[in-house]
């Protein structure tokens, strides 16, 4: 990744980010989310705190472009666990190994 603000926060990619906050918007709990996703909900509040940060702080808009084409895009679409699920190999959170949903 070549802009270090794309980079993962607590295992929270900006793909991640913004499918759940996508899930959130059409009033799925977030806990529920969380739970689902093997993430603690103060992980991701804290890492939802940084992400806003982030594209605050992007003068060139490649974090919101980034989140905005995961929210309103396929990924949006998809929901794990609810209707359907996809899974990418490895979680990328660090000493975790068990499959997690991917957000397509």
């Amino acid at each position: 990744m070549s802009n270090p603000l794309l980079e993962p926060i607590h295992g929270v990619s900006i793909q991640d980010y913004a499918a759940i906050s996508a899930k959130m918007a059409s009033a799925i709990d977030v806990k529920d989310i969380c739970k689902l996703l093997g993430i603690e909900p103060a992980v991701f509040e804290e890492a939802s705190a940084i992400w806003i940060t982030r594209m605050q702080e992007d003068h060139t808009f490649e974090v919101t472009m980034e989140f905005g084409k995961y929210f309103g895009g396929r990924s949006a679409s998809k929901t794990w666990g609810f209707t359907g699920i996809a899974y990418r190999g490895r979680c990328n959170k660090p000493g975790k190994n068990e499959d997690r949903p991917l957000f397509l």
